[in-house]
């Protein structure tokens, strides 16, 4: 009876720590946080190429439409309302609003089944499964119990504002720059003719600086990791994308797209390295929960 005693406290002593860490240390869904950051990025940078793409013509109509074959120009449109539709779902997700989920579910769902009823079927089928992967996350356990939380405050203090911003402009920045110095498309172009893209990962630096300076003591490493791992996650979006023209499958592609030259020696193993940086983070700042009591023989 006494030893009968003794395990049930333990086993209570136990269940109070854990319930003390998990105050202490809050689920956090590392996971959801850096898809729904994922899904805002890759909307934002494809909106700015959209903008980008019609200022260039916006003088030239003609021209880009003898340029764009009529079916490519469907889907272009049909691409623009989708990155559109997603930005508004990853703000509805980042809010914890749980119909921000169906929203971007089908919106990739109408996308692909648009773009595999064309001759440009092939971008469709090479990022299928990556779609497929991300609403996949968005549906698990986890991604329920996330919306199932409580939503976030509506009243951040200066602080949190700033933070929040700096990490968001680090994390831009980073992709912008990457992006730009391979593809030399979009608004760095005009906004730095003469200067190097590379240049803004200093920025991008000083910008996470002040967010992790901004940051509470005992959550520095996960911010710095979620915002490299959400760069590391949209490169590799990127990375996937570039498969359908900066490969021998372009040959499947009609008109206007050709081969186009991809640094993968050098973009792969830099995508790699940041996810490893950021794993090694999260794997840092991870709150440990004890073990079941070890039960020692009684030798009396």
């Amino acid at each position: 009876m006494a030893e009968l005693r003794s395990t049930k406290s333990q086993s209570k002593n136990i269940t109070k720590f854990r319930c003390a860490m998990s105050l202490s240390f809050p689920k956090r869904h590392t996971t959801i946080r850096v898809v729904v950051s994922t899904v805002m990025l890759q909307s934002l940078h494809s909106l700015q190429l959209f903008s980008y793409l019609g200022f260039v013509y916006s003088r030239s109509w003609s021209a880009f439409k003898a340029a764009m074959p009529p079916q490519l120009l469907m889907c272009e449109a049909v691409w623009l309302a989708s990155a559109i539709a997603s930005l508004v779902a990853g703000i509805a997700l980042f809010d914890r609003r749980k119909w921000g989920r169906p929203l971007y579910a089908w919106t990739l769902i109408v996308a692909h089944a648009w773009g595999l009823l064309t001759p440009f079927r092939l971008l469709s089928l090479i990022s299928l499964p990556w779609s497929g992967v991300l609403i996949a996350i968005l549906y698990n356990r986890q991604g329920r119990d996330f919306l199932a939380g409580h939503r976030n405050p509506g009243k951040l203090s200066a602080r949190d504002c700033i933070r929040i911003g700096a990490l968001a402009v680090s994390c831009s920045l980073h992709y912008l720059a990457m992006s730009f110095s391979v593809s030399r498309t979009g608004w760095l172009a005009m906004l730095m003719p003469n200067g190097r893209p590379l240049d803004l990962l200093f920025v991008a630096a000083v910008a996470l600086f002040i967010g992790l300076a901004l940051s509470p003591k005992g959550r520095r490493a996960w911010n710095c990791g979620v915002t490299l791992m959400v760069f590391s996650v949209s490169m590799a979006g990127q990375l996937i994308v570039n498969v359908a023209t900066s490969t021998p499958l372009v040959r499947y592609l009609p008109p206007p797209f050709r081969f186009t030259a991809y640094p993968w020696s050098v973009m792969i193993p830099y995508t790699g390295m940041v996810a490893l940086v950021a794993f090694a983070l999260f794997q840092a700042n991870r709150p440990h929960t004890p073990g079941p009591a070890l039960e020692m023989p009684d030798f009396t």
